[in-house]
């Protein structure tokens, strides 16, 4: 077995690499990336590859792809850098991969893609954004890579993430907080008496695919992914807090926008079994 991880010096790629490794002892893996990924194990082989500026060009067969890849709005200078890499160079890979005629697709998408700000929950029927560019390009790329392979037995699994808690994650408001703990500086919490379950764990969104993978009937699957049970942002703060030690002393202030939970309704009825947000935090902290 053939598989290939784009994005695979992100956190969340590296992570997908080493999970891989140990469920599949026979497979082959390929992490591509635009600058060198270092590994000692001989079934890792790296490909550079940059979405914005190269074509691919590589015979290999692949029967996974996991598609981690992605300009983030930390990292860009420029929106057009959003469309370029998120939606242009990611189809354009896609369009020149070799896939088994049965491969599986697993496509990180963003709840980025919604703007709906009367909503108290974000299901995936939920107002998409007309203005967000990095939404945006998640969106489109949803959508092309579906209608890429609508007529194919290529299956496609595309999970639409909150905040992610990995090892090495950075630029949320929950890494934000485990560095800021770390080094003994004040959080400040934004509605913090809100509800809070926009949160998953890595873990998590590798279990679902895998069942995916290997359980499945869907064709295409395109689904919200969240802890389950949500708890205060406060009280979310508090734990990682006690988890790390504490004393830390905490901000408050009420933000503009509301608040919003994450529906993974949909998810959980194809079998998506997530974390408690409590569980979530605490893997994260001890990752």
């Amino acid at each position: 077995m053939k598989i290939l991880i784009t994005g695979s010096n992100s956190p969340l790629g590296s992570y997908f690499i080493q999970q891989i490794r140990h469920s599949y002892d026979n497979c082959k893996v390929f992490a591509l990336s635009r600058r060198n990924y270092q590994s000692n194990n001989e079934n890792v082989q790296h490909i550079t590859h940059d979405l914005k500026n190269n074509n691919f060009d590589c015979n290999e067969k692949f029967d996974i792809v996991l598609h981690v890849a992605s300009a983030v709005p930390a990292g860009t200078q420029d929106d057009s850098e959003f469309s370029a890499v998120n939606h242009k160079g990611s189809i354009h890979l896609f369009e020149n991969l070799v896939l088994a005629k049965n491969a599986t697709i697993l496509n990180i998408s963003s709840t980025s893609v919604y703007d709906d700000p009367s909503s108290e929950i974000l299901t995936e029927n939920s107002k998409k954004t007309s203005d967000n560019q990095y939404g945006l390009s998640k969106l489109q790329f949803e959508n092309s890579l579906n209608s890429l392979f609508a007529n194919t037995s290529i299956r496609v699994l595309t999970c639409r993430l909150p905040v992610l808690l990995v090892k090495g994650v950075q630029n949320n408001f929950m890494a934000n907080w485990l560095q800021q703990i770390r080094i003994g500086q004040p959080i400040t919490l934004f509605n913090p008496e809100s509800l809070l379950n926009a949160c998953i764990y890595g873990e998590d969104i590798f279990n679902f695919f895998i069942k995916f993978y290997e359980e499945s009937s869907n064709q295409n699957l395109t689904c919200n992914l969240s802890s389950k049970n949500p708890i205060k942002v406060i009280d979310a703060a508090k734990l990682m807090i006690d988890s790390l030690g504490g004393p830390i002393k905490i901000i408050e202030k009420q933000a503009e926008k509301t608040a919003q939970l994450v529906s993974n309704k949909l998810a959980v009825e194809n079998g998506f079994k997530p974390k408690t947000v409590e569980g979530s935090i605490r893997s994260f902290v001890e990752a």
